[in-house]
């Protein structure tokens, strides 16, 4: 998650992967003048009691002006991905457990991120047990599912200009929009809840095939199989450089005649 996008009322994790709203300390306040609002409180307590929420609120305050109001910031407890992406076909998994409102999709690069967002983001959110689908091309549908979520597959394929939502722990499709994209897109997740909303980490397995090199002069056997097997952090997504080693424990240096074949997640 990009924590320069976030909104002050969120709290990211240390390692960017996970959000929660903070605390409502507007409830909590409210709790307590529930309780001042009896009879028998002397005029005296009561004001005391205003101070003290006064001086509160002027704390909350203070708190939320530590993050700098930059453009890139939302304020509606939104955040970003720190990746975006403008080709390709990518995936990710957040886990919502037992959150009870919250938004996940894609979100345009060049959108404003203040007040009001009517375009350049397509999503789906869970709010007061129902699940529904929003687009800026279309009216908010209602989705019917058969089981309460606990995990979300977020599929783009930027170049099909396909943006899909599926359950992983069931392997169903939940929803599917269509749009011709034409800028960057980043990962959007809005969580109006203290409780996280989780970035999951992916496992990726590798199989290195090197096969026999028929120019080559000796008649030894090329051909390795090396498994090569990691989770990666969702902070560490993109794999660029794997180091791998042959049977002997010598390096592969000749990697022209190697095959790789690549799997992440339940894809």
């Amino acid at each position: 998650l990009d924590p320069n996008t976030a909104d002050p009322r969120l709290i990211l994790s240390e390692d960017l992967t996970s959000v929660r709203e903070e605390e409502d300390r507007e409830e909590e306040r409210g709790g307590r003048g529930g309780r001042g609002a009896r009879g028998g409180r002397e005029g005296e307590e009561r004001e005391e009691e205003e101070e003290e929420e006064e001086e509160e609120e002027r704390e909350d305050e203070e708190e939320e002006q530590e993050l700098p109001d930059n453009p890139e910031r939302f304020d509606d407890c939104s955040v970003l991905g720190s990746e975006g992406f403008d080709s390709g076909t990518h995936s990710w998994e957040v886990q919502v457990g037992d959150n009870t409102s919250w938004e996940l999709g894609v979100f345009a690069k060049s959108v404003q991120r203040k007040g009001d967002i009517e375009s350049g983001l397509w999503r789906i959110d869970y709010y007061e047990g129902e699940y529904s689908a929003w687009s800026p091309s279309g009216p908010e549908t209602p989705l019917l599912l058969q089981k309460k979520l606990q995990r979300v597959r977020v599929s783009l394929d930027w170049n099909r200009g396909q943006l899909s939502f599926s359950d992983p722990d069931t392997n169903t499709h939940i929803h599917t929009f269509t749009h011709t994209f034409t800028q960057r897109m980043f990962p959007f997740i809005s969580n109006w809840d203290v409780r996280p909303l989780q970035v999951l980490p992916v496992k990726v397995s590798v199989t290195v095939e090197q096969h026999d090199d028929e120019d080559d002069d000796d008649d030894d056997d090329d051909d390795v199989s090396v498994p090569f097997s990691q989770t990666v952090k969702a902070s560490q997504m993109f794999v660029s450089r794997l180091t791998l080693k042959d049977r002997a424990g010598g390096f592969l240096r000749d990697m022209s005649n190697c095959s790789f074949n690549v799997w992440s997640g339940g894809s």
